[in-house]
């Protein structure tokens, strides 16, 4: 469930959830939320308030997590993971350090490290065997293709919602994939196509030109595709993108 503990719109998810686990077994369902921890500037301390708060508002509506995975820049104090274990009624094993990384990626190492897997498979009473070398691979790819590629390809994505960083994610994160899986290095820059020429698309070694809605910035497309064409440079239509070619 997205959003933040305590808002409206949340209100009727939240009650859903705790209506599916009285339905179908506290032991067939598992309730992990998600926090942050933040460390104020100047201060040098992290503040475990507004944890403590959240917990507490999901508790009153009935929700009691499993799993507290705190969202920090740094890994968790003892004093802070103490505190959080007594005001929040959970083991201190079960907070989990979410903490910044360079890729994504490294995410799920992170927790199979810390025995996430092992405490949902305990809980849900499952069998779980994480791929984790696989990813492993994958992530050390990534990383050393990130920090010193082999090779490095520019691709240019051509949208009407490009002012908007998180519009065309999915298709970042893919190429992120392809990369690795391709040993080197791909930088996605994401082009306006309500305000694209020619020459904003000559540095590029591929073009993609997503879907989208509505008239705007269908002739900016447009002219990303038959530069595209016209110049033999790899295109990829989705959606839209490929009714347009």
């Amino acid at each position: 469930i997205g959003g933040t503990v305590g808002d409206m719109e949340n209100i009727l998810f939240i009650e859903t959830v705790r209506q599916i686990r009285q339905e179908i077994g506290s032991g067939n369902i598992s309730f992990i939320h998600l926090t942050y921890v933040p460390s104020p500037a100047g201060i040098n301390e992290q503040k475990s308030k507004p944890t403590q708060q959240s917990v507490k508002t999901l508790n009153k509506a009935g929700i009691f997590p499993d799993l507290i995975i705190a969202r920090s820049s740094q890994v968790l104090t003892d004093q802070i993971r103490k505190k959080v274990a007594m005001f929040c009624n959970v083991e201190s094993t079960s907070i989990i350090d979410n903490v910044d990384v360079s890729t994504i990626y490294e995410i799920p190492i992170s927790f199979y490290k810390q025995g996430v897997h092992e405490i949902l498979s305990s809980k849900l009473n499952i069998k779980v065997d994480p791929k984790i070398e696989e990813l492993s691979k994958l992530v050390g790819v990534i990383k050393s293709n990130f920090f010193a590629p082999k090779k490095i390809i520019n691709i240019a994505v051509c949208g009407k919602y490009a002012e908007l960083d998180d519009s065309y994610a999915s298709i970042r994160e893919s190429l992120v994939h392809v990369a690795a899986h391709l040993d080197l290095l791909i930088k996605s820059t994401l082009i306006d196509s309500n305000d694209l020429n020619e020459s904003c698309l000559k540095k590029f070694d591929g073009i993609i030109v997503p879907g989208g809605f509505g008239g705007k910035g269908y002739e900016g497309k447009i002219m990303a595709i038959k530069y595209a064409r016209e110049n033999n440079i790899p295109f990829l239509g989705i959606c839209l993108g490929l009714q347009l070619a």
